[in-house]
């Protein structure tokens, strides 16, 4: 009996199956009225939530509001959880040593204007540590934050947040490849006098593609960024259509045709 080629575990890899297939990832950006972005400190397991720095309030603040929003998903559909504020992504990062302060928390919080836009609106806390699942709550169900005024970063419009998923305990690839990336990306983003942040970040779909990479306040999402182009990516050195072919598309549009149009 002739056998077939054998295949390595590198190339069992869906990502790599993805790239070998020469498959377009564009039109499979998720679309999101609002973004929160929280530190986290790795370790990180499968569910980043359940890892050992986060807390029994913050565990309950995320449980009941997933609930809440696949209930209002099944009893009102897409309708629903937008009309009611819940059409939010979630996402962690891995505290930074030199982005980030001993005993205060990050919290970035990105909305979609409601006019024609083309960045998403931002605002960068950093809070005690205490207090940041009590503002993490009041942004998740829309409360005021009156009271965290004074920790709301100034002068911030203008950075470019890099979000790499290294997330390896969820999903293989975005370890594999996720890690090296982010560690190309942070090395740019220090000659960049601190236009340009680089992120390690938990899970956010897409691993098909990956590594990803989730371009704020833009909210676009980038996907087999090979080594040769993360100096493309970072400092936008050359025309946008050398990475035409790892664009998977624009939160500011809806999945499909119109994000490949967008493109």
């Amino acid at each position: 009996m002739t056998m077939g080629p054998k295949i390595g575990a590198g190339q069992r890899m869906c990502a790599v199956l993805t790239r070998d297939r020469g498959e377009d990832p564009v039109g499979h950006a998720s679309t999101y009225d609002r973004i929160i972005i929280a530190e986290l400190p790795k370790p990180w397991p499968r569910l980043a939530i359940h890892g050992p720095a986060a807390s029994q309030a913050l565990l309950d603040l995320v449980d009941h509001f997933q609930t809440l929003r696949m209930r209002t998903y099944r009893d009102d559909g897409e309708a629903g959880v937008k009309a009611r504020g819940l059409n939010v992504a979630l996402i962690y990062v891995a505290p930074d040593p030199e982005y980030s302060s001993p005993g205060y928390k990050r919290v970035f919080h990105f909305s979609r204007p409601k006019e024609p836009f083309s960045v998403y609106c931002k605002e960068e806390f950093q809070v005690p540590e205490a207090d940041a699942t009590e503002l993490l709550e009041a942004l998740l169900y829309q409360k005021p934050t009156h009271k965290w005024q004074e920790a709301l970063a100034k002068s911030i419009a203008n950075v470019r947040e890099l979000l790499v998923c290294t997330h390896g305990s969820r999903d293989t690839c975005c370890g594999t490849f996720g890690y090296p990336l982010y560690a190309n990306l942070r090395r740019i983003a220090d000659s960049t006098a601190g236009a340009l942040r680089v992120w390690q970040a938990t899970h956010f779909q897409y691993h098909r593609f990956a590594p990803v990479v989730l371009d704020l306040p833009e909210a676009r999402v980038w996907g087999a960024v090979s080594p040769d182009r993360a100096e493309m990516l970072a400092l936008r050195n050359l025309p946008p259509y050398t990475l035409r072919n790892c664009y998977i598309g624009w939160a500011g549009v809806e999945q499909g045709y119109m994000q490949a149009a967008e493109r």
